[in-house]
């Protein structure tokens, strides 16, 4: 299909028609993005080398996470130490994520349209760590048990105060814990073109924002899907969202699933766009006010208890 070697066959024409849709109209919002002086620039202060942003940000913090929760808790498949070690060099010192664990899944469709976006997850961190080679930076701790997810639902207002939340219970929970950990996600890349002068760095970031774009809206059509039988997912997805945009001081688009937060809308919002049709851009230091669960300039916090490595290890103070 397109060369690499996917965990189960997505050849099922519910998955395809969704994936490919999702990767055309999600995709070109992106690449168009990309295209474009984003209004989103690293704070001041900060020594914008395009390699170092990479390292430092993404491949440390957001693409982390969610590879970890992906690996750990759906698949099987777990980040060996030549993933997650500093630089290229065996016998470096690893850190692995704790609290992720296996989940059950009921529904073929589901478990397919899941496994392709862990599979796109786990070969953008190689390509990465191909990428940056000596540069890749060693993975700090990585909390993803209920407990972190636990939380972060709390001060969303997702579930109460006294109530929990485990993302491997069930499949629902499963597609909403990934929710989480990814629907800023297209928002973050696109934060990052404007900061690429290299010609290679930048073709690379785009084929990178196709990707994203496409997980993202699948995880929404997923949320819908399964909001026929269990309704409380959108909303408690909205819920994030606009806890997200709150704690990172998000403004300008409406990101819930249901447009206007009216789930008696007949449109969802599986593709949150501006007015010129493209996703907004948010910082390095945004994705940390999220990742952290802290509005304020912290470095550590969230699903990153140790912080992160690298020079953009701060949160922005909102």
């Amino acid at each position: 299909m397109n060369g690499k070697p996917h965990l189960t066959d997505l050849t099922r024409p519910d998955s395809i028609g969704r994936r490919t849709l999702a990767a055309a109209l999600a995709g070109g919002i992106l690449l168009a993005g990309t295209m474009q002086a984003a209004s989103a620039q690293v704070s001041s202060g900060v020594d914008v080398d395009p390699l170092q942003v990479i390292t430092n940000m993404f491949y440390t913090s957001v693409n982390y996470s969610q590879t970890g929760f992906y690996a750990d808790g759906g698949t099987g498949r777990r980040l060996g130490a030549d993933l997650i070690r500093p630089g290229e060099l065996a016998g470096q010192p690893v850190i692995e994520a704790i609290g992720a664990r296996p989940t059950p899944f009921d529904t073929d469709m589901i478990r397919a349209r899941v496994n392709e976006i862990i599979d796109d997850s786990w070969h953008r961190l190689v390509s990465a760590r191909r990428f940056l080679r000596a540069e890749a930076p060693g993975q700090k701790l990585v909390d993803l048990s209920p407990e972190t997810f636990t939380t972060m639902l709390r001060l969303a207002g997702a579930i109460g105060a006294n109530e929990t939340f485990d993302p491997y219970e069930n499949e629902g929970n499963f597609v909403l814990g990934q929710f989480a950990l990814t629907d800023f996600y297209p928002m973050a890349v696109r934060g990052l073109a404007p900061m690429f002068s290299n010609d290679v760095a930048r073709a690379w970031l785009g084929g990178f924002a196709g990707g994203v774009g496409n997980n993202a809206a699948n995880l929404r059509a997923l949320i819908v899907d399964l909001s026929a039988d269990r309704p409380e997912l959108v909303t408690m997805a909205d819920q994030i969202v606009s806890w997200q945009n709150r704690v990172a001081r998000l403004t300008g688009v409406d990101r819930r699933i249901w447009p206007g937060g009216n789930p008696a809308s007949p449109v969802a919002n599986l593709i949150p766009v501006d007015g010129d049709g493209l996703y907004p851009a948010m910082t390095p230091q945004q994705v940390l006010n999220i990742l952290f669960m802290s509005s304020s300039a912290v470095t550590s916090g969230g699903f990153f208890p140790q912080g992160i490595n690298g020079n953009i290890h701060t949160s922005a103070a909102n």
